[in-house]
């Protein structure tokens, strides 16, 4: 939605999700830079996954291996119950869910 001037000042009162489908409807602009608005500019605690952040939570297994994602799939009774490929995105949504707010400022 165009608003008329060269301003982010209106995201304060959106939701974190309501940021993330504003600004990613633009080419080059992804998870990580709108996570890093929402922490730096708007003040929504959310959790900014780049190529390091990524590599430490798969040394850390804070993400499944690909061993275990396809060991689980393997058990997986439907579609739903199916882990997908990880990925920086879904390295995203699951850190941003697991970790507390308040640790997404450190």
């Amino acid at each position: 939605k165009e608003r008329g001037t060269t301003s982010l000042e209106y995201l304060r009162k959106e939701s974190k999700e309501s940021v993330h489908a504003q600004l990613e409807r633009f080419t080059g602009v992804g998870k990580k830079t709108v996570a890093i608005i929402n922490l730096f500019d708007v003040g929504h605690p959310d959790m900014a996954v780049d190529t390091h952040v990524f590599r430490y939570a798969e040394q850390l297994g804070w993400v499944p291996s690909a061993a275990e994602r396809e060991a689980h799939n393997k058990r997986a009774e439907t579609s739903k119950d199916r882990w997908p490929v990880v990925t920086r995105d879904t390295c995203y949504a699951h850190l941003d869910a697991i970790f507390p707010d308040r640790l997404k400022y450190s």
